[in-house]
């Protein structure tokens, strides 16, 4: 056998993740983020998005892994300083908070979708 076969089963498609608590930050290099709380005390720092489907709410990281949004961004003190804060230990120090333009842009295509049914 080379190096390069393998044995197993091809790759699975990655799985979809429901967004928990969330905030977007856009880095100094431009790229966007999603600070998510997973579960009590778990946050996630997503890879760069590649890409929002704001029909479907759902965000693509530069890893393929898949986010889906069913609520708007948190607004709570606490969940958004705890979320800028892990966002900052990752390396998006200086990043800026985009949540609101981001949410906006999913609620005016859904809104955009219920006028032309």
């Amino acid at each position: 056998m080379s190096d390069n076969e393998r044995d197993g089963t091809p790759s699975e498609p990655a799985p979809m993740m429901v967004l928990g608590p969330w905030r977007a930050f856009r880095s100094p290099m431009g790229k966007l983020h999603i600070a998510s709380e997973l579960g009590p005390g778990a946050v996630r720092i997503t890879s760069s998005l590649s890409g929002v489907d704001r029909v479907a709410r759902i965000a693509k990281t530069s890893s393929g892994n898949l986010y889906r949004f069913v609520s708007p961004p948190a607004q709570d003190q606490v969940t958004c300083g705890m979320l800028t804060d892990y966002a900052g230990r990752a390396g998006l120090a200086g990043a800026k908070d985009v949540s609101a333009t981001l949410w906006q842009a999913i609620e005016e295509k859904a809104a955009e979708l219920a006028q032309t049914a």
